[in-house]
């Protein structure tokens, strides 16, 4: 009787630690769904906004080129950075891009002196980033020389050109503070920069639409896609 006790007692004991053990179990399997719900929700903020951040560019029905400069400069640093910080789960190893189309049409109407700043399609962000470093270059002049600056010295493109002058020489950088107002002894635009200047300025004066819908990967945006409005 007292064996048979004994028994009850520790199947009992075995009974209740099974169900401390299931309760357990099912309390970390309830933690856990929430973690990751918590997780999945705080990611889905994160890309939205992301998203958002390039998406809102698309949505206007018509944007200045002044607009595709400021959205190149955002996807240039976006794909200069390292991946994934703490707690950040935008994904830096899906690199962006901007494709401007219908440029031909542009080139036309706004090269100077047989000379383009562009192609017929612009593609910026993976590759070729020859215009992204233009838009550094002239950053760096407006900033030295002053828009209203920078816009004399390209309608004077024909007079500097036809001054003769040697670019770096005394007399060519007299010239350049004389258009200018500005004297910059280390920062000396080239002629092939005025001219090319002059079409870069036409550019963010310029209309553009969006051409389709931009392309992601992953729930994320990739590719945006514009045109030059004729």
């Amino acid at each position: 009787m007292e064996n048979a006790s004994r028994a009850l007692m520790m199947a009992g004991g075995v009974l209740i630690a099974l169900m401390i053990i299931g309760a357990l179990l099912l309390m970390f399997n309830q933690i856990s769904a929430y973690q990751k719900n918590n997780s999945d929700s705080q990611r889905d903020v994160q890309i939205s906004n992301f998203n958002m951040d390039f998406a809102r560019y698309s949505d206007s029905k018509n944007i200045k080129g002044v607009d595709i400069i400021t959205l190149i400069n955002k996807i240039i640093d976006y794909n200069t950075r390292a991946n994934k910080a703490e707690n950040n789960y935008v994904d830096y190893n899906i690199k962006m891009s901007i494709e401007v189309d219908k440029l031909k049409v542009f080139k036309t109407k706004y090269a100077v002196d047989g000379a383009s700043l562009f192609p017929d399609k612009l593609i910026v962000g993976v590759g070729n980033n020859n215009f992204a470093n233009a838009i550094a270059t002239y950053s760096k002049y407006e900033s030295i020389y002053t828009l209203p600056g920078m816009s004399r010295l390209a309608s004077s493109y024909n007079r500097i050109k036809n001054s003769g002058y040697r670019e770096g020489s005394k007399d060519y950088k007299n010239l350049i503070k004389e258009i200018t107002g500005k004297n910059s002894e280390n920062n000396i635009p080239s002629l092939q920069e005025i001219k090319e200047y002059s079409q870069y300025s036409e550019f963010k004066s310029s209309t553009f639409r969006t051409s389709k819908d931009p392309d992601y990967e992953n729930g994320q945006i990739k590719t945006l896609y514009f045109e030059f409005v004729n």
